[in-house]
């Protein structure tokens, strides 16, 4: 794949970009961490929900349908939000890794 050219972190860096356009999408005010060392990229706000979320771009094992992608975190996050560069899907899972969440 042609992303791998690329540096990871450029790569990480289009993640975040793709799940914050798709946020928007969905009506949210999204608002980008200004320092990566911060404990989470994105906070987004709708109504009366804020999420603080870690985006992560995964890839999918065709085969066992399984999802990869890297679940250390620095601090206090709601959600996991992983691009999946495999079919171009966007998932959001609570910090077990486990659980999907409808956002």
């Amino acid at each position: 794949a042609h992303h791998q050219l690329l540096p990871s972190a450029t790569v990480g860096a289009m993640s975040e970009m793709i799940i914050a356009i798709e946020l928007m999408k969905k009506g949210y005010a999204v608002f980008r961490a200004l320092s990566a060392a911060c404990f989470c990229d994105l906070v987004v706000s709708k109504g009366n929900s804020i999420y603080k979320i870690e985006c992560r771009t995964g890839y999918l094992n065709m085969q066992s349908k399984s999802l990869a992608y890297s679940t250390k975190v620095r601090g206090d996050i709601d959600l996991f939000a992983v691009y999946v560069y495999t079919d171009n899907t966007i998932r959001y899972l609570y910090p077990d890794g486990k659980t999907e969440f409808k956002i």
